[in-house]
C-alpha cells in the first residue's frame, strides 16, 4: 500500500513538472526557456560588460568603467578603470568577493567577446564557469546590461548638468547614480 502511494504521488509530481513546462513555454515561448531557467538563483548568470568615460576622463584618472549585472537580483556592481586591460584582475578581485560575501559561486559570465574578455576564457574554465559570448551586432542579446549602463550614464549626466559640475566628474556621477538606484530598489514597493 505505500509503494502505491508513494508511486501515486511521484505521478502527480512528474504531472505538475510537464503541466509548468507547458505553461511557460506557452507564455514565453520555447526558445526563452533556457535563459530562464538559467536566472532562477543569485549569480547563475552574470552579464558583463566595459564602457568608456567618453569624451574625457574622470577627475581621478578613470577612463573606463565595468559594469555587472546579475541576471537574477538585477544587482548592479560599477567599477571605474583607468585600462581596458585592468577588466581581468577587476573582475577576479569582484569574484573571490562576491563569492565569499554572498556565499554563491558564479554558475556563467555572458560578455561581448571583446578585447578586453579574451583573458577571461581559461579564467572561467578553470573555475568552471561558464563563459558565454553574445553574437555581433545583436544588442537585444546583452539588453539588460546596455539598458542598466545607458539610465546610470543618462542620470549622471543629468545631476552634472543639474550641479553645473564639469565632465571630469562624470565617473563619481556614475557611482552615485548606482548607489542611488539600489538604495531605492530597496524602498521602493514597485
Amino acid at each position: 500500500m505505500y509503494s502505491n502511494s508513494v508511486t501515486f504521488l511521484s505521478l502527480i509530481k512528474i504531472c505538475l513538472i510537464f503541466a509548468l513546462h507547458a505553461v511557460l513555454v506557452n507564455l514565453i515561448g520555447y526558445h526563452h526557456l533556457p535563459q530562464l531557467l538559467f536566472t532562477l538563483n543569485l549569480l547563475n548568470l552574470c552579464f558583463v560588460t566595459c564602457g568608456d568615460l567618453h569624451p574625457v576622463e574622470s577627475s581621478y584618472g578613470y577612463t573606463y568603467f565595468l559594469t555587472i549585472v546579475d541576471a537574477f537580483s538585477r544587482f548592479t556592481w560599477i567599477y571605474p578603470l583607468k585600462l581596458k586591460s585592468h577588466t581581468f584582475t577587476t573582475f577576479q578581485n569582484f569574484k573571490t568577493m562576491i563569492e565569499l560575501q554572498l556565499n554563491h559561486k558564479i554558475k556563467a559570465v555572458q560578455s561581448d567577446g571583446g578585447g578586453e574578455f579574451r583573458p577571461f576564457t581559461k579564467f572561467l574554465n578553470d573555475q568552471g564557469i561558464i563563459h558565454r559570448f553574445t553574437c555581433p551586432h545583436t544588442h537585444h542579446q546583452n539588453g539588460s546590461e546596455e539598458r542598466k549602463r545607458r539610465h546610470i550614464v543618462e542620470t549622471g549626466l543629468t545631476l552634472l548638468a543639474h550641479a553645473k559640475l564639469p565632465l571630469s566628474f562624470l565617473g563619481s556621477c556614475f557611482h552615485h547614480c548606482n548607489l542611488s538606484h539600489k538604495q531605492n530598489a530597496y524602498t521602493c514597493s514597485t
